[in-house]
């Protein structure tokens, strides 16, 4: 007996510099329909922002290409909007640099655009994680929405 697999869709690896988060948040969809709410606290926000900092382990996000009506490409966030959105907050100054890291700078505690370049340079060296489903790029097919729904 042989199983055979629905697949219309591919799955491709991709890293993404933390400042495309933010220098291109326009590109990201953060709150399709699917999706809840930004549900996050400031502190666990800030706790993101410590783990990208020290480099410690963050999974990968799931992203899912769609064209919009213009063909522009943009990304779907299937997995991982508190993620971005945390990201997003933190270079807009709207959470900071959390007090826990003052063991390793002395700029903790200080929003973005407070802190000294060398700090920046490390923040912005940082990068996330992605698989990228693509094939599912009308975002208004709702085949496509079920499947995307399962994903995770």
């Amino acid at each position: 007996m042989s199983i055979i697999v629905d697949k219309p869709y591919s799955k491709e690896p991709k890293t993404f510099a933390l400042t495309k988060f933010h220098k291109s948040q326009e590109l990201f969809i953060t709150r399709p329909p699917y999706q809840r709410k930004n549900v996050w606290p400031k502190k666990i926000k800030e706790a993101l922002i410590e783990s990208l900092f020290r480099r410690h382990y963050v999974p990968d996000i799931v992203l899912r290409e769609v064209h919009t009506p213009s063909h522009i490409m943009k990304y779907e966030v299937v997995d991982g909007q508190q993620r971005i959105i945390a990201i997003q907050n933190f270079f807009d100054d709207l959470i900071k640099l959390p007090k826990e890291l003052v063991d390793i700078t002395s700029d903790a505690g200080k929003k973005y655009s407070e802190l000294s370049p060398e700090v920046k340079n490390h923040i912005d060296q940082q990068t996330l994680n992605a698989t990228v489903l693509g094939g599912l790029t009308n975002p208004h097919n709702k085949h496509y929405q079920q499947i995307v729904a399962k994903v995770f």
